[in-house]
């Protein structure tokens, strides 16, 4: 099976490839960027970090299953950020009545 890739947002020049801890090292290392099916030479023109996986299928599914990951985290912050919000806009209301 040939191998796949994903390339990291913001990676330094050092080659990351790495077929037994992929996914443990994307976490500390940054956002997937974009995954593929060969190790193309503009990622090592423009100095990305890469990770490589077993089969191009697992590379695939990492990337997918952290962009779900990703937008979940991303859902629930603006729900904690609303709801902060909501919560100093009425303790302002209160402490504009003289309440607090």
């Amino acid at each position: 099976m040939p191998p796949g890739f994903i390339a990291l947002k913001g990676g330094s020049a050092a080659d990351a490839t790495d077929t037994a801890g992929a996914a443990g090292a994307a976490g500390a290392a940054g956002a997937y960027d974009e995954f593929a099916p060969f190790e193309f030479r503009q990622y090592a023109s423009r100095g990305q970090q890469l990770l490589r996986f077993g089969s191009f299928s697992d590379a695939v599914d990492e990337y997918f299953s952290k962009l779900e990951a990703q937008r979940a985290a991303q859902a629930l912050a603006a729900q904690q950020g609303a709801a902060l919000k909501k919560v100093r806009l009425g303790l302002g209301l209160g402490l504009g009545l003289g309440l607090g």
